[in-house]
C-alpha cells in the first residue's frame, strides 16, 4: 500500500496509542492525533502530527474540526476512538466524505440501536442469556419485586454508572433519582469479552479476553486482561450477536461468566473501540487496520489482511493507567506492577515513548485528589449497602433458628491440593473439556451423566486422600465448640464427605460438626444445593454462610441467608469487591469471633 494517513480523534483517550500502532505497524500509514483536551499522549512518539481542539465532542464544531485536519493532510480516514466520537462522526458521515475522508465507524442507526440497552435487550434476550432485569420509569415498582438481589441500577446509554444495591427499597431510591434506567439482577462472575470486527454478521477477526483487574474491584474498564480466552459458549454468544444484528464492523460483547457452572450473561455491547485493546494489539489481533481496511479499501482486501496475521496469547497490564489505584489501595498497584515486571513488553510504560510517559506520570499524581474523592464515595456506598446487611445478619441471630454452614477447603482448612494435576488427568480421561475449570466440569457432569460423574469425583477424591496429613486447620476448635452451644453447623463443600470427616476426627472437631454435605452426598457440586440440603436437614429456617467464594455468597444471599466472605489470605482486590456489594470480608478466625459476640450481646 502507498504510504497514507489516518486521523485518530479524539487521541486524548488511552485506546488511542493502540490504535496508532495498529495502524502504523500493520499499514505503514502516518498517524495524526487530534485531541480535545490536554492530555499525556500529545507527547507520544506514534503520532506524525497532533491537533488539539478545546471544543466539546457532541458538537458539529468537533466534527467540523476533525474533518478540515483529514482533508488539510490529505488523509484517506478518520478513525473515532470513543463512543461519542464513533457516534459524531457515524452521524455526519457526509462531512468527512465530502471531503475525500471515510469514516471507520459502523452505520449512524446501527450504533444508536446496539448502544440502546433496552433495544439491544428486546432484540437478543429470546435467543442470548441476559441477567434478567426491568426498565424503571417511575411506575415499575411490582415489577421490581420479581428480581432477587444483589441488584444493579445502571443508565440507557453508552455511560451506563451502575450503582449497587442488597435489597428493594436502596435500588428504587436510586432508580427513581435517575429514571428512566434499568434495575437488573447483579452477576458475581468472571468478566470476559468478545470483540470482533465483522461484515454483514459474519467475523472478519475476533478475539476473547478475561479481566483480571478493573478500574474498580466491582467492575470497569480492565487494568489487567488476559487473552486470548478459548470458550466455545463465548463465542457462540458474540457470534450470534453479530449474526441477529447483522452487524458491519468493530464491536464488543462483554459478560460475565458465572465460574460455578459456566453460565455466560450479557451485560452490555458496546459499539466501539474496547477499552482493553492494546491487548488484542501486542497479541497481534489487529483490529484497529483490520477496520480501516475494511472502510477505506473494502470488505476482499479486509479479509486478505486477516490471513496474514498471526495472533498469540498473553497478558497485559495498564501499569500507567492503574495508578489510580494508589489513593485507593497501594496494595493493588503493586501487585499490578509486580506482573508488569515479569511480562515488561506488555504494559503501557513504554520506555520508547517516555515523554508521554512522563507526562503520563505527572498528570496520575496531579489527580490522586480526585481519585481520594471517588475512591471516598465508593466507601461511602459500600458502608450504606453494609447497613442493609447488618440488618439481614441481626435478625438471623435474634432469630435462633440459624445453622451455621460453613464452607471446608479455603475457608475452616487448607488442603495443598495439586489441581493443575487433577484437571490434567479429568481432561486426559475426557470428563473435563480443556477450557472448563474442574468445578464447572462438575456442574455440567453432574447434569448430563451421573456415573461419569461419580467417577470423576473417585479421580478428585484421591488427590485430595493423599494431602489430607498435610491439610491445616484454619479455627480454633475451642471457636467452634463455643458456636455449637447455640447453632447446629453444616458443612456444605465440594470435598468429598469422607474427606472432611477424616479431617475433622483428626482435629476432635467431629462431635462439633452436626453434619457433612459434601458433592458425593446426593444433591450435586452446586453451592446453592448444598446450602438448601444443610437447612433442610437440620430443618432451620435461617442460616449465617461462610464461605470464601463470592459468587457462592450472592446464591445465598438470594435464599434470604446471611452471608459472610471468609478471606483468610486477604486477597484486598477481592475483598474490596466484597464490601461494595455490602458483604463484610473477613477471615475466618474475625468471623467466628464476630458471630459469638452478636450472640452474646443479643442473647444477654
Amino acid at each position: 500500500m502507498d504510504t497514507e494517513c489516518i486521523v485518530i480523534a479524539s487521541a486524548a483517550s488511552r485506546k488511542s496509542i493502540a490504535i496508532a500502532k495498529s495502524i502504523k505497524k500493520i499499514l505503514m500509514f502516518k498517524t495524526i492525533g487530534v485531541f480535545h483536551t490536554f492530555h499525556p499522549f500529545l507527547a507520544s512518539r506514534y503520532f506524525d502530527s497532533r491537533y488539539m481542539f478545546n471544543v466539546e465532542r457532541n458538537s458539529v464544531k468537533w466534527v467540523l474540526a476533525v474533518a478540515s485536519v483529514a482533508y488539510r493532510h490529505g488523509c484517506i480516514g478518520v478513525v473515532p476512538v470513543d463512543f461519542i466520537d464513533t457516534l459524531m462522526f457515524s452521524k455526519y458521515r457526509d462531512v468527512f466524505e465530502d471531503r475525500g475522508v471515510k469514516v471507520v465507524a459502523p452505520r449512524y442507526e446501527d450504533i444508536l440501536f446496539a448502544s440502546n440497552k433496552v433495544k439491544i435487550y428486546e432484540r437478543l434476550s429470546s435467543v442470548l442469556p441476559f441477567p434478567r432485569q426491568v426498565l424503571y420509569r417511575n411506575d415499575s415498582i411490582d415489577e421490581i419485586s420479581s428480581l432477587k438481589p444483589p441488584l444493579v441500577v445502571k443508565g440507557l446509554g453508552d455511560a451506563s454508572n451502575p450503582s449497587y444495591h442488597l435489597d428493594y427499597d436502596s435500588a428504587i431510591r436510586e432508580a427513581r433519582s435517575r429514571a428512566p434506567c434499568i434495575i437488573q439482577e447483579y452477576v458475581e462472575g468472571v468478566g470476559r469479552g468478545y470483540y470482533t470486527v465483522s461484515y454483514m454478521g459474519k467475523p472478519l477477526l475476533e478475539f476473547t479476553h478475561e479481566r483480571v483487574i478493573e478500574y474498580e474491584p466491582i467492575g470497569g474498564a480492565s487494568l489487567e486482561a488476559r487473552g486470548y480466552v478459548y470458550d466455545p459458549s463465548l463465542i457462540s454468544i458474540g457470534r450470534k450477536a453479530i449474526e441477529i444484528l447483522n452487524w458491519s464492523g468493530h464491536i464488543m460483547i462483554e459478560t460475565r461468566m458465572d465460574p460455578e457452572t459456566g453460565d455466560y450473561y450479557v451485560i452490555e455491547i458496546n459499539p466501539k473501540f474496547w477499552g482493553s485493546i492494546d491487548l488484542s494489539i501486542h497479541l497481534g489481533f489487529h483490529f484497529p487496520a483490520i477496520a480501516t481496511v475494511l472502510y477505506v479499501y473494502g470488505y476482499e482486501r479486509a479479509r486478505g489482511l486477516v490471513k496474514s496475521l498471526y495472533g498469540s496469547i498473553g497478558v497485559f497490564t495498564w501499569v500507567l493507567d492503574g495508578l489510580r489505584y494508589i489513593p485507593k489501595s497501594l496494595r493493588i498497584w503493586l501487585k499490578m506492577s509486580l506482573d508488569a515486571l515479569r511480562n515488561p513488553v506488555k504494559t503501557d510504560m513504554d520506555i520508547m515513548d517516555l515523554g508521554k510517559s512522563f507526562l503520563q506520570i505527572v498528570t496520575a499524581i496531579k489527580r490522586f485528589g480526585r481519585e481520594k474523592q471517588k475512591w471516598n464515595s465508593y466507601i461511602a456506598s459500600s458502608q450504606q449497602q453494609c447497613s442493609i446487611w447488618i440488618k439481614r445478619f441481626l435478625d438471623t441471630v435474634k432469630s435462633r433458628d440459624v445453622v451455621l454452614i460453613m464452607d471446608f477447603d479455603g475457608t475452616i482448612a487448607e488442603l495443598p491440593i495439586d489441581w493443575t494435576a487433577i484437571k490434567r488427568e479429568l481432561v486426559s480421561r475426557g470428563y473435563l473439556y480443556r477450557w472448563e475449570s474442574i468445578r464447572r466440569g462438575l456442574h455440567r457432569l453432574w447434569n448430563q451423566n451421573r456415573d461419569i460423574y461419580n467417577e470423576a469425583s473417585k479421580i478428585i477424591e484421591k488427590y485430595e486422600e493423599s494431602v489430607l496429613d498435610k491439610a491445616k486447620l484454619l479455627i480454633h476448635v475451642t471457636d467452634v465448640e463455643r458456636i455449637h452451644r447455640y447453632f447446629p453447623i453444616c458443612i456444605a463443600s465440594k470435598q468429598a464427605s469422607n474427606i472432611i470427616q477424616r479431617f475433622l476426627a483428626k482435629y476432635g472437631l467431629e462431635r462439633y460438626i452436626d453434619i457433612v454435605i459434601g458433592r458425593d452426598w446426593g444433591v450435586g457440586p452446586d453451592k446453592y444445593s448444598l446450602y438448601r440440603a444443610c437447612i433442610d436437614n437440620t430443618k432451620k429456617r435461617n442460616a449465617i454462610v461462610l464461605d470464601d467464594g463470592l459468587d457462592y455468597l450472592i446464591k445465598a444471599y438470594r435464599l434470604n441467608l446471611a452471608p459472610i466472605h471468609i478471606n483468610n489470605r486477604y486477597n484486598v482486590y477481592i475483598a474490596l469487591r466484597s464490601i461494595r456489594l455490602g458483604i463484610p470480608s473477613l477471615n475466618i478466625i474475625e468471623a467466628f469471633n464476630l458471630i459469638y459476640n452478636t450472640i452474646r450481646n443479643l442473647y444477654y
